[in-house]
C-alpha cells in the first residue's frame, strides 16, 4: 500500500483546491482500508484497528492488555506531536476493550479513569513508550515521528498482525525507512515486533528498542537479552510492568530518560523483539518478581516466533501458498454426501456418508486457515457460504454426545468469527459446553475414552471456544485433558500408545496427538499449571520422531514398526506440529527445521493431478475393538488398514502445515 503523507496548505485555487479534494477522499479511501465503520469486536480474544476517531491511532489488544500508536492526524497538530512510541492500556477483563472505550469517550474520555474494567493510566508523550523503536546516533535517542500509514493482515480471533509504514528519517548521515509488522496471539502478555529496514548508502545504523523510565520508585532490571520494568506504584492505580525481550543478545544502556536495547542493523535486515506490559491490578501478574520471571522464560526457553529460513525457497509448484490453495479447492469441489476416494492400487470408488462427520470438519478448519493466512478473501468467503448451506439442513450437522461429533463446533466458530452472525456461535457453544456437561472423576469431559485419537478433537474444540469468548476456562479444560492423557499413554521413549490396550504407535492417532498438543499450546498462558508438562511431553515426542522418519521423509503406519508402510496423514499431523514449533521457538530451528521441510515436499509429491493425498490410512478403530487383545493380531490389524488417495483423515494436516508454513511469512 502506498505511503500517505499528510501536509498543510494555506494558499490553493478553486481548482486546485477540487482536486486536492478528490484526491484526499481516494487517499482516505485507501488508508482506511474498510475501518470506516468498525464492527464491534466483542468476542474474540484478539482484536485491532485503525481509529480515526481518536486522530488516526491505531490500536491492538488480546484478553490481557491493550496497545496503540499514533497516527499522521496528530502529526498535523504541533501541539500534540509525540513519536513512535507505544502506549498501554491495562485491563484486568478478558473481553476486548478497544471499541468500548473508543465509543462516546474521544479524546481525553473517560477510559483515563479505571471503572472497573482498567484503564490508560500511561503517558507516552516524546518518548519510546513500552516497547518502542527508536534509533542510537551520536550519544543520543532519536525517535521517528508517528506511522504515516497501515495495512491490516489479521484483524481479529486468537491472533492479529499488521502493519505500520514511515516516513524516511535522517540517521547518521544515511536515510533510514522502516516497516514494523506486529503480531499479538491470546493468552500473551508480548506483542512481537518484526522491524525490517531499507538504509541509503553503505554500513549500517544503531537502532534501539526500550522503556521510559519515570521519577520515582521505580524498579529496574535487565539481562543480557531482556528489559523489566516498573513503573513507581499508586495506592488508585497499582502499578504498570513493561519489558522488552530481543532475539538475541544486546547491548543494554540505560539513559536519564530510558532503559535501551541496542543492535546494529543493515539495509534489508529484519530486527524482531517482542515487547509488552502487564499491570499489578490485573488477572496476570501480581509483582515485580512475577513480571521478571514471565520475561526471563520469554527470553531464554520461550523464543521468538519466527519465518525459518528453511521454510522459504520451495521448488517451483510445492510452496505451501499453491499447495494451499489447490487442496482447499479441492475440498469445494467435493459434495458432502458422497465422496470419490481411490483405494491404494485400486480403482475409484464412492464412499457416502449421511451427516458431516470430524474429517470433513478438520479439512474445512484447514482451508479457512490457508485462506487467512494467504489473504485469500475468496476462498474464505466460498468456505463459509458452503457452511450457510449446511446450516440449514441440522440433520446432517447432528448434536451427539461424543468426542468426534462435539468438534463439528469447530466450524460455526470459526464462521462466526468472519461473519458475527450469532446463529453460528450458538451452534459451536453449544457443543463446546455440552462436551463437559459430564465429566469424570479426573476432572475431564466424558466423552473421554482414553485413545489417543481423541485429543485433538477436544483441544480444537475449546480452543475454538476460547477464541471467541476469551474465557479462559475453555482453555483450563482443554490443557486438563491432555495432561492427564499424557500420565495414562505417552511411553518413556515420547511416542504414544493408540490405547492401554492397543499398545501400538499407530501413525495417525499420534499424529492427532501431536496436533492437539500444538493447538493449545499455541494459546495456553506460560502460567498455567498444565503448560510446563505439555510443552515437556510435546518436545519428548518430537525428539521420538526425529529417530523414525523414513528416508522419503514420511513417518509410517505404525511409526516405530520399519517393516510398516509409510503413511501420509500421520506425517501431515507430525509435520504441522514440528513446523509450528519451530516457528514459536519451542524446538530448535537448525534440528527440526530440515526434518519438517522434508516432511512437507515428501508430502507435496504424495499428491495426485486433482490435489488428492495419496496412501491415507483409511478411519482405523483401535485394534483391541477389531482383533481382540493377541498382541500378533492386533499387529497384522494396523499393517493391513486398506490405503485411500484423497481421503480427508490426509488432506486436512496437509492443510494445517501449509497454513502454519504460511503463518508470519510474505507469501500471500
Amino acid at each position: 500500500m502506498k505511503s500517505v503523507t499528510i501536509t498543510n496548505m494555506k494558499h490553493i485555487s478553486k481548482s486546485v483546491l477540487s482536486a486536492f479534494l478528490i484526491l484526499t477522499l481516494l487517499i482516505n479511501h485507501s488508508f482506511a482500508q474498510g475501518d470506516k465503520t468498525p464492527a464491534p469486536a466483542d468476542d474474540g480474544p484478539c482484536y485491532a484497528r485503525f481509529v480515526p476517531e481518536r486522530l488516526d491511532d491505531f490500536a491492538w489488544e488480546n484478553d490481557r492488555v491493550a496497545f496503540r500508536m499514533y497516527g499522521p492526524k496528530m502529526w498535523t497538530m504541533p501541539e500534540k506531536r509525540c513519536g513512535s512510541g507505544i502506549d498501554v492500556w491495562v485491563k484486568k477483563v478478558r473481553y476486548p476493550i478497544i471499541n468500548k472505550w473508543m465509543k462516546d469517550k474521544r479524546i481525553g474520555g473517560k477510559y483515563h479513569t479505571d471503572t472497573g474494567e482498567g484503564a490508560d493510566l500511561y503517558s507516552v508523550g516524546k518518548t519510546l513508550g513500552c516497547g518502542g523503536l527508536g534509533f542510537w546516533a551520536d550519544g543520543k535517542l532519536k525517535i521517528n515521528r508517528h506511522y504515516e500509514s497501515y495495512k491490516v493482515i489479521q484483524r481479529e480471533g486468537d491472533r492479529i498482525e499488521f502493519e505500520l509504514s514511515y516516513a524516511p528519517l535522517e540517521i547518521d548521515g544515511k536515510t533510514v525507512t522502516e516497516t514494523k509488522r506486529i503480531s499479538m496471539e491470546a493468552g500473551s502478555s508480548l506483542f512481537t515486533v518484526r522491524n525490517t529496514f531499507k538504509i541509503s548508502g553503505d554500513g549500517s545504523v544503531t537502532a534501539t528498542a526500550g522503556i521510559v523510565l519515570r521519577k520515582g520508585d521505580d524498579k529496574l532490571r535487565h539481562g543480557k537479552n531482556w528489559i523489566s520494568y516498573a513503573e513507581p506504584v499508586t495506592a488508585k492505580d497499582g502499578q504498570t510492568y513493561c519489558g522488552v525481550v530481543f532475539e538475541e543478545d544486546a547491548e543494554f544502556k540505560q539513559t536519564d530518560t530510558h532503559a535501551l536495547m541496542l543492535v546494529s542493523v543493515k539495509d534489508g535486515e529484519t530486527l524482531t523483539y517482542r515487547a509488552g506490559a502487564a499491570w499489578s491490578k490485573g488477572l496476570d501478574f501480581k509483582n515485580m518478581n512475577e513480571w521478571t520471571a514471565y520475561l526471563e522464560k520469554a527470553a531464554g526457553a520461550e523464543s521468538l516466533a519466527r519465518n525459518s529460513g528453511y521454510f522459504d525457497g520451495w521448488p517451483a509448484g510445492k510452496s505451501p501458498a499453491e499447495i494451499g490453495k489447490a487442496v482447499s479447492e479441492n475440498f469445494l469441489k467435493r459434495g458432502h454426501y458422497e465422496t470419490m476416494v481411490k483405494r491404494h492400487n485400486q480403482e475409484a470408488k464412492h464412499q457416502t456418508w449421511r451427516e458431516v462427520v470430524y474429517p470433513e470438519v478438520c479439512v474445512w478448519f484447514g482451508a479457512l486457515k490457508v485462506a487467512r493466512e494467504s489473504g485469500d478473501n475468496e476462498l474464505t468467503q466460498q468456505l463459509v457460504d458452503r457452511f450457510d448451506s449446511y446450516a440449514k439442513k441440522p440433520k446432517i450437522f447432528p448434536f451427539k454426545f461424543h468426542v468426534d461429533h462435539s468438534v463439528n463446533g469447530v466450524i460455526p466458530l470459526e464462521v462466526y468469527r468472519l461473519t458475527r452472525n450469532n446463529l453460528y456461535l450458538n451452534m459451536g457453544m453449544k457443543r463446546a459446553d455440552h462436551q463437559w456437561s459430564k465429566t469424570t472423576p479426573d476432572g475431564i469431559t466424558a466423552q473421554a475414552r482414553y485413545w489417543v485419537d481423541d485429543i485433538y478433537m477436544i483441544a480444537a474444540i475449546q480452543t475454538a471456544a476460547f477464541r471467541v469468548t476469551g474465557d479462559q476456562k475453555y482453555l483450563d479444560r482443554a490443557a486438563l485433558t491432555i495432561a492427564t492423557y499424557l500420565k495414562k499413554l505417552q511411553k518413556e521413549d515420547g511416542l504414544f500408545w493408540h490405547a492401554d490396550d492397543s499398545p501400538f504407535v499407530w501413525g495417525r492417532g499420534t499424529g492427532w496427538y501431536a496436533a492437539g498438543m500444538t493447538e493449545i499450546l499455541k494459546v495456553l498462558p506460560p502460567e498455567n499449571p498444565h503448560y510446563a508438562p505439555i510443552l515437556a511431553g510435546y518436545k519428548k515426542m518430537m525428539a521420538a520422531l526425529l529417530l523414525h522418519q523414513s528416508e522419503s521423509g514420511l513417518w509410517r503406519q505404525l511409526v516405530d514398526k520399519p517393516d510398516s508402510w509409510e503413511e501420509t496423514s500421520g506425517t501431515g499431523m507430525f509435520a504441522y506440529a514440528m513446523v509450528t514449533g519451530v516457528k514459536r521457538g519451542w524446538l530448535d530451528e537448525e534440528t527440526y527445521g530440515p526434518v519438517a521441510r522434508k516432511a512437507w515436499l515428501a508430502l507435496v509429491d504424495q499428491l495426485d493431478e486433482e490435489g488428492n493425498v495419496k496412501n491415507v490410512c483409511v478411519g482405523t478403530n483401535k485394534a483391541f475393538k477389531e482383533a481382540g487383545s493377541d498382541l500378533d493380531a492386533q499387529y497384522a490389524f494396523y499393517l493391513a488398514r486398506p490405503r485411500y488417495t484423497g481421503d480427508y483423515h490426509g488432506q486436512a494436516p496437509l492443510l494445517w502445515t501449509a497454513a502454519a508454513l504460511l503463518e508470519g511469512s510474505q507469501e500471500k
